[in-house]
């Protein structure tokens, strides 16, 4: 896996994660 690979993996769990925190904690964001 490249650099550029990893980099957008990591990106993407992370606008994920924000997502579903968001999704689950409304009144927080």
């Amino acid at each position: 896996m490249s650099l550029i690979h990893l980099l957008a993996a990591i990106v993407a769990a992370a606008l994920a994660l924000y997502l579903l925190a968001a999704l689950c904690w409304p009144e927080r964001f």
